[in-house]
């Protein structure tokens, strides 16, 4: 071995090192850390008559600097998903694009959080260092149906059938992917704006349950 070819290997050995270094690290500082205890933060959400039938054995939560999200059962009937985005505590919801019949296919993140935890019929994919600015926008597959949209003072959503969901930052890149692998799940999706933070609530129906105008009635 020559001493050019030994430079060469040495100097590739460090490229690589570095990477990973600045990829480990990159990851610690932006990922997701667990909660598998404070199931009370986000009940206050639900309706009083059913937050005694949550389960909160089986809650999951997410949290990072600049969001939180956790997922609740309702036995035997519903997913819910409750996100708070620190980075749209002023985005009007009247100005967030919803698209439908949108190609998501071949999105990539050169670094993301990939899990299937909080439902095992659905990859939720997340770019590490979430960064909305103030701005979002929902766009849908054409496999998704939009039945009706839902708009008040405080929120706004539609029901209907999710196959493929993203949420975009100001510049229209995806920043966050569902992907309901087998089939579009009936669901209801809402944005909300309470006590100076901006939610989205996502709520899949299991089973035979149902998704329609009542189902906000759980909220």
């Amino acid at each position: 071995m020559n001493k050019k070819f030994k430079i060469l290997l040495s100097g590739i050995i460090s490229l690589i090192t570095i990477y990973l270094g600045y990829t480990i690290f990159y990851m610690f500082l932006y990922s997701h850390t667990t909660d598998l205890k404070n199931y009370k933060k986000y009940l206050w959400m639900f309706n009083d008559t059913i937050q005694c039938n949550i389960d909160t054995f089986s809650f999951s939560g997410a949290i990072n600097k600049r969001d939180i999200l956790y997922s609740y059962n309702y036995p035997k009937n519903y997913v819910f998903y409750i996100w708070e985005f620190k980075d749209l505590s002023v985005a009007k919801l009247s100005k967030i694009p919803i698209k439908e019949n949108v190609d998501l296919d071949n999105i990539h993140f050169y670094a993301k959080e990939s899990t299937e935890n909080y439902n095992p019929d659905m990859t939720l994919t997340m770019k590490l260092d979430l960064k909305f600015n103030q701005v979002l926008g929902i766009n849908l597959d054409a496999n998704s149906l939009i039945l009706k949209n839902i708009e008040s003072k405080n929120y706004r959503g539609f029901y209907g059938n999710i196959s493929k969901m993203t949420f975009n930052n100001e510049i229209g890149k995806p920043l966050i992917v569902f992907d309901y692998k087998y089939n579009a799940v009936p669901s209801l999706f809402l944005m909300y704006k309470a006590n100076d933070s901006f939610y989205v609530i996502l709520v899949n129906a299991r089973d035979s349950a149902k998704i329609d105008e009542n189902t906000i009635k759980l909220l």
